[in-house]
């Protein structure tokens, strides 16, 4: 009974957040917490809550607890890196991103966003970002290894993107997103010769998945 209460309260909290209304939704969540103190999912969307309204150290301590009562959630790590980022912590927001993508490898979210921050921390800090066999990417999923291309990319490390969308298509010949992003990075590496083999490609399958019922 109490479990079905839980999710009936948590179902109604996510309603009101998705909805904007925090301070009907955040209520609920600690309603939850006083039945269940260590529910993974009230804590962490009680966290999210506490950082949209301002209260950011509050909402890492809270998504911090959420990964302590379950830590196999991508989700919670990547909002967890994402808490941190906003308080500054940028070498810890880095390593929550990483550990987000190894729970759910290829994820394109976490995969894009842990790019932009490397390339922003490596600025500052002159650290160099991990090679391509440091990445929790799976090699024999083509949609893993053409984000992990657009990463390179973002990384501005233009060789391997490219290596990686050649991977991508080795593995799908037709993937339309890795044959546009070959294209488009042939084109910026002024190889517009091989560039032009490549869009063609890309708009045929690209034009194939419209005709798809």
């Amino acid at each position: 009974m109490a479990n079905m209460q839980i999710q009936a309260m948590l179902t109604e909290a996510v309603r009101h957040h998705q909805a904007g209304r925090l301070d009907q939704a955040a209520p609920l969540y600690q309603k939850v917490l006083t039945l269940d103190p260590s529910n993974p999912e009230a804590l962490n969307l009680l966290g999210m809550a506490a950082m949209q309204n301002g209260q950011h150290q509050a909402g890492v301590e809270l998504i911090r607890r959420a990964i302590a009562s379950n830590g196999r959630q991508s989700a919670y790590h990547f909002n967890l890196g994402v808490a941190l980022q906003t308080i500054g912590d940028m070498e810890e927001a880095v390593a929550s991103y990483r550990r987000a993508l190894v729970l759910k490898p290829g994820d394109p979210e976490p995969t894009t966003i842990w790019a932009m921050r490397w390339r922003r921390w490596a600025g500052w800090t002159r650290r160099r970002p991990p090679s391509a066999r440091h990445w929790p990417v799976n090699p024999d999923n083509p949609a893993a290894l053409n984000n992990l291309g657009t990463v390179f990319w973002t990384l501005e490390r233009k060789d391997e993107a490219e290596e990686q969308y050649r991977k991508a298509l080795a593995l799908k010949p037709d993937y339309a997103d890795a044959l546009v992003n070959l294209g488009n990075a042939l084109r910026d590496k002024a190889d517009l010769s091989s560039a032009v083999d490549w869009f063609p490609q890309g708009a045929g399958a690209f034009s194939k998945q419209r005709r798809r019922p």
